[in-house]
């Protein structure tokens, strides 16, 4: 349960962020940033200001670690774990070595993700405008491991369900001799 409610409440340090990176580029040399973050400033945070700082100060030390030296730094992300660290936690390394890089590719590109759809030739670059067949079942199907990584964590955490229910769950049409299948029951 511990680590559930630290993925919640490192909401309250990314919404600290967004409103200190406001702060800082209302002070932007580029005349129409200066002028956004303006607006953004007085329509969005202005008015939660008070707020966004009280609900941040309430769980920053959460999400802090104090080094060798006193130096206080601040969590990166929500478990002070990075992606692959937190695979080994609930023993998914082998998906996240063999999996992660080709999903990520999908959420932000890279040459790999470019080497799908964009090709050299002797007229200059071609330009693909859709994934082949293997692209398009790749990413529901690494989807797929990796919510099952994330269900079977917070199974564990709220006490709710197994890991067999899980995988009941990618039982053909969702159901079983008993009936729908879902987390928990």
């Amino acid at each position: 349960m511990d680590r559930s409610l630290q993925y919640i409440e490192f909401g309250h340090v990314v919404t600290k962020r967004q409103m200190d990176a406001c702060t800082k580029h209302r002070k932007s040399t580029i005349d129409s940033w200066r002028a956004g973050m303006d607006l953004e400033w007085n329509h969005r945070w202005a008015p939660i200001e008070e707020n966004v700082n009280s609900k941040y100060e309430q769980v920053k030390s959460k999400f802090e670690i104090v080094g060798s030296r006193g130096k206080v730094t601040q969590f990166r992300t929500w478990s002070g774990k990075t992606l692959r660290q937190l695979a080994v936690d609930v023993d998914h390394e082998e998906s996240y070595d063999i999996f992660y890089s080709e999903l990520s590719s999908f959420a932000h590109a890279d040459v790999k993700f470019a080497d799908r759809f964009v090709a050299l030739s002797g007229n200059g670059v071609t330009l693909s405008n859709r994934a082949c067949d293997g692209d398009v079942g790749a990413v529901w199907r690494y989807s797929a491991i990796f919510m099952a990584c994330f269900l079977e964590l917070f199974g564990k955490e709220l006490q709710s369900w197994d890991a067999h229910e899980i995988e009941r769950c990618w039982d053909d049409n969702g159901t079983d001799a008993q009936g729908p299948v879902s987390p928990g029951g």
